[in-house]
């Protein structure tokens, strides 16, 4: 359980009828935040409006924005039990490192730069965690344990029950190194398996690694590049968390 707080005011308009045998009608909602913290982290006003109909299996729709950190989101929601629920989430921030709870900054490290994503999935709202979709990222441009890393162009990560795929995700790293992921790994063989490819001078992939191990920078002699392809075509040993 996320730890949330701030104030709000809840304001709604029901209509329709409600007899001993069946409800029908809907209830118009429109929720204002102000002051919302979520796990340490300062959301800022939240606003959103939504419909929820009085009967069993109607669709809820939520709309929501919040403008301190660049979210907003569009949800359907059928009422019954598990509330299955669909949509999208987008996200425009240019300071990434205020996004994440203190309790994980230490595995962070130093962090800093933007982000620009739009998150489509469907699960059920009563687990969260099993929500699956995909991400769309337009921007990722961060310095992170002291290496620059930008992607070059749109990409797209899809996480399902039985697979993880990435389409085309080509990222600069560093100075010099450009680094491209692309193909998928699931549970089971699948066609196009997860293939990555790194092309870089040698002494800022060295460099690059130990900034990331937090070990101190090796010291080598001479200079060169290298390139180096990897492919996955394993299996995961059970379905994704």
């Amino acid at each position: 359980t996320l730890p949330v707080s701030g104030s709000a005011r809840l304001e709604g308009t029901i209509s329709g009828s409600v007899t001993s045998r069946a409800r029908s009608g809907h209830a118009a909602l429109t929720l204002s935040a102000a002051d919302v913290v979520v796990d340490q982290i300062a959301v800022g006003a939240v606003s959103a409006t939504g419909t929820v109909p009085l009967e069993n299996g109607g669709l809820m729709t939520v709309d929501a924005t919040a403008p301190g950190i660049g979210a907003r989101a569009k949800l359907e929601i059928v009422n019954r039990p598990g509330y299955p629920v669909s949509g999208d989430v987008t996200l425009e921030h240019n300071q990434i490192a205020s996004l994440v709870p203190p309790r994980y900054r230490d595995q962070a490290g130093d962090l800093s730069g933007k982000v620009s994503a739009t998150a489509h999935g469907s699960g059920q709202l009563a687990d969260p965690a099993g929500i699956r979709g995909r991400v769309d990222l337009r921007v990722l441009d961060l310095t992170a344990r002291g290496t620059h890393l930008a992607l070059t162009a749109p990409a797209s990560v899809t996480q399902a029950d039985d697979r993880i795929a990435v389409d085309s995700m080509d990222l600069r790293l560093g100075q010099r190194t450009r680094a491209t992921l692309r193909g998928q790994l699931g549970v089971a063989a699948l066609p196009d398996p997860l293939q990555l490819h790194v092309d870089g001078p040698l002494s800022e992939l060295i460099e690059i690694g130990s900034l990331a191990a937090g070990a101190p920078p090796a010291v080598i002699k001479g200079e060169g590049t290298v390139a180096f392809d990897m492919t996955v075509g394993g299996t995961l040993s059970h379905p994704l968390p």
